[in-house]
């Protein structure tokens, strides 16, 4: 609601080290319009249940049957189809907070940026910074959003939010009236840890986290190679490569990080994350991995093996409680190391 927006920013002013940066995420039009329609549906569906699992059981019924494919569909079949598979494949967590929760007022990106700006704050750019590219949109389009624009930084934004049906930001703020550095300074990252979930094609190209590939030039590729090679562990940025670096994770190519990281490659006697297997033990489907993202698993194969990942079994002991071959339980733990979930 309004009121708690405006508490949430004056607690972010009041509170701001005068160099500091805030992160807020936000819902976002006008690609949040679909949800709201399908939200609406939901929320008559589950009615006054008051049990969680019940009402994200039923929505997830509902959302089954809008997915299915028309027999002749129109356009707007296909987009609501489609927003509904996406919804049914997103946590219980997420889904019963945001859709399914009491309060979902998603707002246009330059209403977030008028009630920054009175709170005393101005934007510096989103975190994710692959998603803050004009991305999958011709050339022609986004020469004539900026020709309508004029110069426009803000319409410009939000024209572009509308031509890519936008529904999420993850904006960083900070205090009004400091000095924003334009362009980029790829070589403050330098000493930072790169790190990459992409994998290479057969055919020189490489498989983005995103699911987009991506193809590039003899230098970048072979930085690329070598940072994959690296995961689940971090490569640390030196100054020669700062620029290249910066560049790759501006396309969404690679993360940069503080910190190197704890996540590992599973050794002779594994040890999984603590947290995970806590997790796990106690009936939570999904897990935090040690690079703090969300992994939700599908069967029961890895959950029954991570409860052995203690680091006090080798790998013929685990294999044996498995029953599974050596050489099946390498693949299960190159998976798990893969997702970071391996201290060791």
């Amino acid at each position: 609601p309004p009121i708690i927006r405006e508490r949430i920013l004056s607690i972010v002013r009041a509170n701001l080290h005068p160099n500091g940066a805030a992160f807020i995420s936000y819902n976002a039009h006008p690609g949040a319009k679909l949800k709201s329609a399908l939200r609406d549906m939901m929320l008559y569906h589950v009615g006054d249940t008051a049990d969680p699992a019940i009402r994200l059981r039923d929505a997830r019924t509902l959302l089954n049957l809008i997915s299915n494919p028309r027999p002749t569909p129109d356009a707007i079949d296909v987009a609501m189809a489609a927003q509904a598979e996406d919804l049914g494949t997103r946590t219980d967590s997420s889904l019963f907070h945001d859709e399914l929760g009491a309060v979902y007022q998603p707002l246009y990106f330059h209403e977030f940026i008028a009630q920054i700006q009175a709170a005393g704050l101005q934007y510096i750019d989103d975190a994710d910074t692959f998603d803050s590219q004009p991305r999958n949109l011709s050339a022609e389009s986004i020469a004539a959003v900026r020709k309508m624009c004029g110069g426009d930084w803000l319409k410009e934004q939000q024209y572009l939010d509308f031509l890519r049906n936008r529904e999420f930001r993850q904006s960083v703020v900070c205090r009004s009236g400091m000095p924003l550095a334009v362009p980029w300074q790829p070589e403050r990252i330098a000493g930072c840890y790169a790190t990459t979930m992409a994998r290479a094609t057969p055919d020189g190209a490489f498989l983005l986290e995103t699911n987009a590939q991506l193809r590039c030039d003899a230098r970048p590729a072979a930085y690329l190679r070598h940072v994959i090679a690296m995961w689940p562990e971090a490569l640390r940025i030196v100054p020669e490569d700062a620029m290249l670096a910066a560049e790759l994770y501006r396309i969404g190519a690679l993360e940069i990080r503080a910190f190197p990281g704890v996540a590992g490659r599973a050794g002779e006697k594994p040890q999984a994350s603590p947290l995970a297997r806590y997790q796990l033990q106690h009936g939570q489907p999904q897990v935090t991995t040690l690079w703090h993202e969300p992994l939700q698993f599908t069967n029961e194969s890895p959950i029954e093996l991570l409860s052995l990942l203690d680091g006090t079994n080798d790998r013929t002991a685990i294999a044996a409680a498995m029953q599974c071959s050596v050489e099946a339980l390498d693949k299960e733990l190159a998976d798990l190391s893969y997702f970071g979930l391996m201290l060791r």
